[in-house]
């Protein structure tokens, strides 16, 4: 599965401006809801549960929140970039300014399905 099965150029938000951490995660769950036909509150309830479990920003300025919907049919996932780098308590204490944000079906596997071409893979 490449990239783009699952990611459109309609998904890819540039210099969002945010406060912080929850309001950048609703902001992303507006965008998913919207996509997935499904309320943007619920959506935006099991991205900041999965959060509460740990962070998902994974270090070097990269944050991957994500959450498994009983309701979703389809992996959906939208890349966002924000202009300052904001504290999403990662591991490594980096700030964050690219975040992968993806939400699945819950029979699916979430991140273990990604995969990123290296250079020279198209």
């Amino acid at each position: 599965m490449k990239i783009s099965d699952l990611l459109s150029p309609t998904d890819v938000m540039i210099d969002v401006r945010t406060s912080g951490k929850r309001p950048l995660l609703q902001e992303l769950a507006a965008k998913a809801a919207a996509g997935l036909g499904l309320p943007a509150d619920q959506v935006a309830s099991y991205l900041l549960k999965r959060e509460q479990l740990g962070s998902t920003g994974i270090g070097k300025g990269i944050a991957i929140p994500h959450a498994k919907l009983a309701r979703a049919k389809t992996m959906f996932g939208i890349f966002a970039r924000v202009p300052r780098p904001i504290d999403f308590e990662s591991l490594d204490g980096a700030r964050c300014e690219l975040r992968m944000h993806w939400q699945a079906a819950a029979i699916r596997r979430s991140v273990a399905m990604l995969r990123i071409p290296t250079k020279g893979e198209s």
